[in-house]
């Protein structure tokens, strides 16, 4: 039998966030750590709960740094918009807050992506 779940990395300002996903895209495995600045370290660390006999690849999003071997690298804001109409389906704005930035992405009434406004980084906290 051939697995093919994903493996999903997003590491950003504060935290490390891996997702597994199995071959119907639900989530079986996921965890979220704060790495303090020590991103490898804790990404290390973090790989450890992973069973990679069941994984056939590896997706990051676009804020990840290049400091492991990925399949796919996509757009922070797509995933997100990805996940949500998954999970939620109908809706008209999303608020994406992170540890260093958050941004408001705004759909019409039949669910196509608007626009998106963020404030600076410098605004963030």
């Amino acid at each position: 039998m051939v697995n093919l779940n994903v493996l999903g990395i997003d590491i950003g300002s504060v935290a490390v966030c891996l997702a597994e996903a199995d071959q119907g895209k639900n989530v079986v495995n996921s965890t979220y750590v704060f790495h303090k600045g020590d991103v490898a370290a804790v990404l290390k660390e973090q790989l450890n709960n992973y069973d990679f006999s069941r994984i056939s690849h590896i997706a990051v999003t676009s804020s990840t740094p290049d400091i492991i071997k990925y399949d796919g690298r996509y757009n922070n804001q797509v995933a997100i918009i990805c996940a949500a109409k998954k999970i939620h389906g109908d809706f008209k704005a999303i608020l994406s807050v992170g540890g260093e930035k958050f941004g408001l992405l705004a759909f019409d009434e039949k669910g196509s992506y608007q626009s998106f406004k963020s404030n600076t980084s410098c605004a963030a906290g």
